[in-house]
């Protein structure tokens, strides 16, 4: 109705909304029409990234700040600060573009109060995990955090995990090969009994090389 409903309309009604609504659903109907515009004010971005610390609203808090310049650093701030369904849809639409997110995906990105499998297979594409898995040495800390990864890669009941990854087995095989190497404090014991387990019958080798560890 572009004829009949100006988009400066349009625009100014979703305003009020927002600041003067107090109902959950108008505030993300507000939301949903502000992602189809760009407006540089500061006061309106504050508010946006405070509305987006609520899990509630993170999502269409990301769709409107993916149009502004440094979309990617304000995504990862959300994605730091929430903890909940707000922390995994900011890690799903993360671009690891510096050393620090990818850092942050490895060690932190599955560390949600929903299930951490939700953002398994994101954070391991990008954090560059199976770089250091298959390198010849790894530290403990990135091992640990590697171990943190897989488990929930293992876990595919809500979503795919460890059969969506081209190298799937491989990776495992790399896994078990480094657990060998590792202290056993570091070793995650439960880990290596579900591996077995899931691969008895399936893969024998991977069966075996896990209880060899």
């Amino acid at each position: 109705h572009r004829q009949s409903v100006s988009a400066e309309s349009v625009v100014k009604f979703a305003l009020y909304t927002l600041y003067n609504t107090n109902d959950r659903e108008s505030l993300k109907f507000a939301l949903s029409m502000l992602e189809v515009v760009r407006l540089d004010d500061d006061n309106l971005k504050n508010i946006l990234r405070i509305l987006g610390l609520s899990d509630e609203f993170t999502l269409f808090v990301i769709f409107i700040m993916q149009q502004w310049d440094n979309a990617n650093e304000e995504i990862f701030r959300l994605a730091q600060k929430n903890k909940g369904w707000g922390r995994i849809h900011a890690v799903e639409r993360l671009i690891p573009e510096t050393p620090e997110i990818r850092d942050w995906l490895l060690r932190e990105g599955i560390k949600n109060t929903v299930l951490p499998a939700y953002s398994a297979l994101n954070c391991w594409e990008g954090s560059e995990a199976e770089n250091l898995l298959f390198a010849d040495t790894i530290s403990g800390e990135d091992f640990s955090a590697i171990s943190r990864l897989i488990a929930a890669l293992l876990d595919e009941g809500p979503c795919p995990g460890i059969s969506a990854m081209e190298k799937g087995d491989e990776v495992i095989k790399a896994f078990l090969r480094k657990a060998r190497e590792m202290p056993a404090e570091r070793v995650d014991r439960s880990l290596i009994d579900t591996i077995k387990k899931r691969y008895s019958g399936k893969d024998e080798e991977i069966a075996s090389m896990a209880a060899q560890v």
